[in-house]
């Protein structure tokens, strides 16, 4: 449990500090470490597949944390993993069915845009 603590704070650390100095939040760390981290999480972390597409509300993809700077994190670092070219444009939270939901909309090198939705019901408002 505490490897992945430390592993979920580092990412979190990264991101942040990108975002900080200006550097494409969603792009950051580089999409083969990010791909790389994601791939070293304990199984269960981030529902994803079928029915957690997170292209709709319905198919959000889930993200089990036990805590809000653990859950964000993990957010970044599943987009940066699965969108390493997109830039984050904004975040929101919409509430719908006594479940929570951060929306991101991403735009693309190539001017594109796409929205994701993930359910944060699990970690919401802990911190």
């Amino acid at each position: 449990m505490k490897r992945k603590r430390v592993i979920i704070l580092a990412v979190v650390a990264v991101v942040l500090a990108l975002a900080i100095t200006g550097v494409g939040v969603v792009a950051s760390p580089p999409a083969n470490k990010a791909a790389e981290a994601l791939s070293e999480l304990p199984p269960g972390l981030i529902e994803t597949g079928p029915g957690h597409d997170g292209l709709s509300l319905e198919t959000a993809i889930v993200i089990h944390a036990s805590n809000e700077t653990d859950g964000v994190g993990l957010e970044y670092l599943w987009l940066a993993a699965t969108y390493p070219d997109d830039s984050l444009q904004l975040q929101s939270l919409v509430m719908q069915g006594g479940r929570a939901y951060d929306v991101m909309d991403l735009q693309s090198t190539d001017g594109g845009t796409r929205r994701v939705y993930f359910d944060i019901t699990p970690f919401f408002g802990v911190w």
